[in-house]
């Protein structure tokens, strides 16, 4: 088995409740964008029509955590862990280690402004747009939050943070001369050291930034701005005749001086001869121009579309001539399509299938056909670069970042692939279970995650262990899947098909799952028993503060609670909830139950049997919520909302992603784990 390091685990000890942060990313707040945010009108290469391409591959305690358990090893870290150790949590789930100082948390590198860390995948799901690099170990990216991350030839580490506006295109003359350009005419300058603003004299969005020097940098954007940078100022360049005033100018490159080119969303080519810029007739009839790429002087390639074709073409110092064109396919190259190249025999296009939204690699040897690249599961591509063959990196939607070493496409900062992760559990920082789709179950033991044989090719919707080393995993068609502490995951026989949604386990080494039509199995030793609850409506969500104090929560404002002799329904619940779904629940050690669901509707019930109702700020379905020993209440919803209740107040927090939150669970020592969809898993250290 290879052991894959998180560096979960490990770092420096602090005391003060507050997360260690890298220095520059003090103000971060990670953000993806699973979309455009910019005006469709804007952007640097608007589809034409959809169509399908070729497919893209998507690619016991006593121990919980046998040796040798069967199962695949997942994609090698970027940060090697440390051997420093933490303390496993003394019972599951519903006793958890109090926030006591000093722990154990490491140092994650990028965080958000309110502390939460990306786990996987390690970088953060922003979409990135632009790269620009000057070897395999001095390499940027820019991203449409306004920040810039590089790499140093081992990792990734935040450049720039906090910038005006969106960036989307990088270009330098050398590693103390770089260039971002992006929206509002923002241009931010490098200089080995710090970043600062430029005056670019306009405010219109900027797509594409080019120069033969230092002293001889262009600029293009919307409203067919084209500037001019001379070392000292910006200055805008007079536009070509022909060339509408409200057409966005996207990619530019030259091969020299007096040999610059870009385009437009209307299909204008244009070239700069050192002295003015003039429209260029095509021998195809462009619908639009994406971007273009040289490798020197007579060697100009331009990629655009053509009524739903992908057109490449090359410019020779003399005329056009059409290569290979990728005829009858449509690589949906809506928003930066791509040309790039390691030298004249060794070209690729990148983009995104529109259907999908999934990214696409084309290569050619400059003559042959353009051949379809394998490469992991992403979003839609943005841009390319590399330094040789055999290092190629290409960027895009939600934090795609691909790098090619001259035989395989790999993903950046991703720990493991799972397209649907629906919960996890955690009895302590190395040993956390997640459950997901279709039948997996993935495993960290403090070292490496794995995947492991679940017995099961059902969907697995919630996952929960026992103090006596046992792990159950329930979902659909009443399936539960239980590993004993020796034997690995095997079916269970609950004589139910109604698909389980949730499970919690006690103290005392017992599991309660719930489910449709008011389903609850109650589990031991690998072996299941149904419990009467009195109610037909799907229960969703089960926790407790012990055996004789359980609350199951479900559709229709459903809440049921057992106090050891039987279930019954809970009355007096505010009418707010009389008719809204309950999606999550938890139970403090004290017997407080808190219950979120659909419609923002948060319900508290003190140990008296109080209601009262909370308002966090959160629009939509509330899909989690969990508490610390410390008294802190955390609820999550859509599009990474998390708010932090401190006994008073309700704070949203900067999760630092914008996909919805499914879980948000504690660890152990100081730690805590948001689940987001798609398996993104962030960490906060003190919360």
């Amino acid at each position: 088995m290879v052991a894959v390091g998180l560096a979960l685990l490990t770092g420096a000890c602090h005391d003060t409740g507050s997360v260690q942060r890298p220095s520059g990313d003090a103000a971060a707040d990670l953000v993806v964008f699973d979309g455009r945010v910019d005006m469709p009108a804007l952007d640097r290469a608007a589809p034409d029509a959809p169509a399908a391409d070729l497919p893209v591959p998507d690619l016991p305690r006593p121990d919980i955590r046998p040796p040798d358990a069967p199962g695949q090893d997942l994609a090698a870290p970027d940060l090697p862990p440390t051997d420093s150790a933490t303390p496993d949590l003394a019972t599951p789930d519903q006793a958890l280690a109090p926030d006591a100082a000093p722990w154990t948390c490491p140092k994650l590198t990028f965080c958000s402004a309110d502390g939460w860390c990306w786990v996987n995948p390690t970088l953060p799901d922003r979409d990135y747009q632009g790269i620009w690099g000057f070897s395999a170990s001095d390499i940027y990216v820019c991203a449409t939050d306004g920040s810039v991350i590089h790499h140093d030839g081992k990792q990734w580490t935040p450049s720039l943070t906090g910038a005006p506006a969106g960036l989307y295109e990088l270009w330098g003359s050398g590693p103390k001369d770089l260039f971002a350009v992006g929206d509002s005419g923002t241009i931010m300058n490098y200089d080995g050291s710090k970043w600062a603003p430029m005056v670019s004299g306009t405010t219109v969005p900027l797509r594409g930034v080019w120069g033969s020097g230092p002293k001889d940098v262009f600029a293009t954007g919307a409203s067919s701005t084209i500037l001019h940078h001379d070392g000292a100022k910006w200055s805008a360049m007079k536009k070509p005749a022909g060339i509408i005033s409200y057409s966005v100018l996207t990619g530019i490159f030259g091969s020299g001086p007096k040999d610059v080119w870009t385009g437009g969303n209307y299909g204008w080519v244009i070239n700069y001869d050192g002295s003015k810029w003039t429209k260029v007739t095509t021998p195809a009839a462009l619908t639009s121009f994406k971007d273009v790429w040289s490798s020197g002087p007579g060697a100009v390639w331009f990629l655009g579309t053509d009524h739903g074709s992908i057109r490449v073409l090359r410019h020779d110092g003399a005329k056009f001539t059409q290569h290979n064109s990728i005829s009858g396919t449509y690589l949906g190259f809506s928003t930066y399509g791509a040309v790039w190249g390691t030298g004249p025999t060794d070209l690729y296009v990148a983009g995104g299938v529109i259907a999908n939204s999934t990214g696409v690699l084309r290569r050619s040897d400059g003559t042959s056909p353009w051949k379809l690249q394998a490469i992991p599961p992403s979003g839609r591509l943005y841009d390319i670069w590399g330094s040789s063959s055999t290092d190629v990196h290409a960027v895009g939607q939600a934090g795609a970042v691909l790098t090619f070493d001259g035989k395989t496409w790999k993903r950046a900062g991703r720990r493991f692939e799972s397209a649907e992760v629906h919960d996890l559990w955690a009895d302590s920082p190395s040993n956390i279970y997640l459950a997901s789709k279709p039948g997996e179950v993935l495993r960290f033991d403090g070292k490496a995650w794995t995947t492991l044989a679940s017995g099961t090719s059902k969907p697995l919707r919630g996952i929960t262990g026992t103090a006596a080393g046992e792990v159950y995993a329930v979902g659909d068609g009443g399936t539960v899947q239980c590993h004993d502490g020796k034997s690995w995951f095997k079916s269970v026989n609950t004589g139910s098909t109604n698909d389980l949604k949730a499970a919690w386990s006690d103290s005392k080494g017992q599991v309660i799952a719930v489910g449709n039509l008011g389903q609850v199995l109650r589990c031991s030793a690998c072996k299941c028993s149904v419990d009467k609850s009195g109610v037909t409506s799907a229960l969703r969500a089960v926790w407790g503060s012990g055996p004789k104090d359980v609350y199951a929560v479900g559709d229709s404002g459903t809440v049921i609670h057992h106090d050891g002799s039987g279930w019954k329904t809970v009355s007096g619940i505010p009418k707010v909830s009389a008719s809204t779904d309950l999606h999550a629940a938890w139970v403090s050690p004290t017997g407080d139950l808190w219950a979120a669901g659909a419609s923002g509707t948060l319900l508290h019930r003190s140990k008296t049997g109080t209601w009262t109702t909370h308002a966090p700020g959160i629009a939509g379905t509330l899909s989690t919520v969990w508490g610390s020993a410390s008294g802190k209440v955390y609820v999550g919803g859509p599009a990474g909302a998390l708010s932090r209740y401190d006994g008073k107040t309700w704070t949203l927090q900067k999760t630092g992603t914008a996909r919805d939150l499914l879980s948000v669970r504690g660890i152990g020592a100081g730690q805590t784990l948001l689940l987001a969809k798609g398996g993104a898993l962030l960490r906060g250290c003190g919360k």
